[in-house]
């Protein structure tokens, strides 16, 4: 049995299409990417662990869209924003922006 091994790039690439698939299936990334869907389950599974509450990554990154954030960065951005008037969170600026 040979093993196919990907560049971190790619991962980033597959990860990044799954979080972002709408309404299609985990099976239909997986075959658009020419992969076993249960390896890309396990990236994602992988990612999400690295991501938990109080992780290392339980920060905003300014380099991923909104969309794409994992609970305890969905969960920071709604405690940090939860205090703020609607003029407060109308003033920060948009991502798309930078």
């Amino acid at each position: 049995m040979t093993k196919n091994l990907h560049s971190p790039e790619f991962q980033e690439q597959a990860l990044s299409k799954a979080r972002q698939r709408g309404t299609r299936s985990m099976q239909h990334v997986a075959d658009e990417l020419n992969m076993p869907v249960g390896t890309l389950r396990k990236w994602i599974s992988k990612s999400n662990r690295m991501h938990e509450v109080g992780g290392p990554a339980a920060q905003l990154p300014e380099d991923l869209p909104a969309q794409s954030w994992g609970p305890a960065q969905r969960l920071l951005a709604l405690n940090q924003t939860h205090p703020m008037t609607p003029t407060q969170l109308l003033s920060i600026p948009d991502q798309r922006d930078r």
